[in-house]
């Protein structure tokens, strides 16, 4: 065949299949050097099947090993070689369905769901049909993406039936150089939609939770946006929490508010978890008005009980900063509630947090004098009766009485309710022998004696003697009555 003219083994080659023609021309090295353009001429760039583009492409995505990408960026120059390239072949577009399941397209299906004050940025079909460069930016193939664009690829080519581009996948899949490679081609930053308002790939970014990318594209000034616009957006509409880029967006001088602190806390209870993103607002900024600290810290303990629990180890270092930044330890009664409280064990460790900073926790009748307001702007006035009801649970019950020990120490009186659960049901006799509510009174009153006792006789309130003098009557009454 090496003696065919061109012309014949043209058309020799058009009835022979890509498969054919390559084993054929691998007979011999100089079947291959003279039929190596026919083949790629011929069947490089089919308009309706997998191109020799894309599946250089694919070699390149499945295995990072140098080699791989090396063979796939000269597959690649020979495709610019032998064939006539235009724009319109780069750009064609291919459907990601199963059969070419290298491509995991979950990544693209998330990015459909991606919103922007509760609107719908991200628009794509399923399953999408994506170019070749749409393909490199997704995976981050830089030296790929660089050659499609020499050869003339549109960079802002959208995904059929949709206006995302192949920055919008390379920001999806936090390819930073890839973002700024695509920029400096000339790249459109924006989320075209319809209705005007018009996000960039820096407020996906911040959406995302991509410090890295989010720095190098305000430093790169390909994008223009303000930093706290950028907050405001991760705030609403973030998708994780991302305390890096708090910091990044604070540090290049986006404004911090108690409003926006208090947002991020509730948008974190009904959403995805935000308490790092929210923990690192408080660090990070001194611009709290005098009133800023007793406000977040409000808003803190009306959340959820649940939320709280969940997250306690961030709610103790959010409550400490905020007290120490001078929020009023009084709204430490928050913690208490008539109903769908926090447990016990969650209480224990954040109720001495409010204890160091002289939390007050006597009851509105008995408070000094000079106080401006009582607390009945609180759920519960009476702290120590409120935790002195029985409850069901040993474990419960250990944490309860520990509760019950700093409140007594930090000069909470012994009300007629606490006084009544302790002694209404009280038995004489070991606790061990006793059961229920019995074995509460009896734990119970050992503590208030315990406290009683330690307190010297010149310092004893009223309360004390009202406790001391019912415990007596109440001794007396049961004496004899168990063995």
């Amino acid at each position: 065949m090496d003696k065919l003219p061109v012309e014949l083994s043209w058309m020799i080659g058009e009835n022979l299949t890509s498969h054919d023609l390559c084993s054929f021309s691998r007979a011999s090295r100089t079947h291959w050097e003279r039929l190596e353009p026919l083949l790629y001429r011929l069947h490089a760039l089919h308009e309706t099947s997998w191109s020799t583009v894309n599946e250089a492409i694919e070699l390149a995505a499945v295995s990072t090993k140098p080699e791989r990408q090396a063979m796939s960026l000269t597959t690649l120059d020979k495709v610019a070689r032998f064939c006539q390239l235009e724009p319109a072949v780069l750009d064609r577009c291919h459907p990601s369905d199963p059969p070419r399941c290298w491509l995991d397209c979950s990544t693209i299906d998330r990015l459909g769901e991606t919103s922007f004050s509760s609107r719908i940025w991200v628009r794509i079909g399923s399953p999408p049909s994506l170019s070749p460069l749409h393909i490199a930016a997704l995976k981050g193939l830089d030296d790929i993406a660089a050659w499609l664009l020499r050869q003339g690829a549109n960079v802002d080519a959208p995904i059929p039936g949709s206006t995302l581009t192949a920055l919008s996948l390379a920001i999806f899949g936090n390819h930073t150089n890839m973002a700024l490679l695509l920029l400096a081609n000339g790249a459109d930053p924006k989320l075209q939609e319809s209705d005007g308002h018009l996000p960039t790939v820096l407020h996906l970014a911040c959406v995302l939770g991509l410090a890295e990318l989010a720095d190098e594209l305000l430093t790169r000034r390909y994008v223009e946006a303000q930093p706290t616009e950028l907050l405001v957006t991760y705030c609403f509409n973030g998708s994780s929490d991302a305390p890096r880029l708090v910091a990044e967006l604070i540090r290049r001088g986006a404004e911090v508010s108690e409003d926006l602190i208090s947002a991020f806390l509730l948008v974190s209870s009904l959403r995805e978890s935000r308490w790092q993103s929210a923990c690192e607002l408080l660090t990070s900024s001194d611009q709290l008005t005098p009133e800023g600290p007793s406000s977040v810290l409000q808003t803190v303990l009306s959340l959820r009980a649940q939320e709280l629990e969940n997250n306690v180890e961030m709610v103790a270092r959010m409550l400490e900063r905020l007290l120490n930044l001078g929020a009023d330890p009084d709204l430490g009664r928050l913690l208490w509630r008539p109903s769908g409280g926090v447990s016990y064990l969650t209480l224990l460790k954040l109720l001495p947090l409010f204890l160091e900073a002289e939390m007050d926790v006597k009851p509105a009748l008995i408070k000094r004098r000079r106080a401006r307001k009582p607390p009945a702007k609180f759920w519960v006035d009476d702290l120590l009766g409120h935790t002195s009801i029985y409850r069901w649970g040993d474990e419960v019950g250990i944490a309860q009485l520990a509760i019950i020990c700093l409140l007594l120490d930090h000069g909470a009186p012994i009300g007629k309710y606490t006084r009544g659960d302790a002694l209404d049901w009280f038995l004489p006799g070991p606790s061990r022998q006793l059961y229920g509510r019995a074995r509460w009174s009896y734990q119970l009153t050992q503590v208030l004696l315990r406290h009683c006792n330690n307190t010297p006789e010149d310092m004893r309130g009223e309360d004390i003697r009202d406790f001391l003098s019912h415990y007596s009557k109440v001794q007396g009454r049961t004496r004899g009555d168990i063995p």
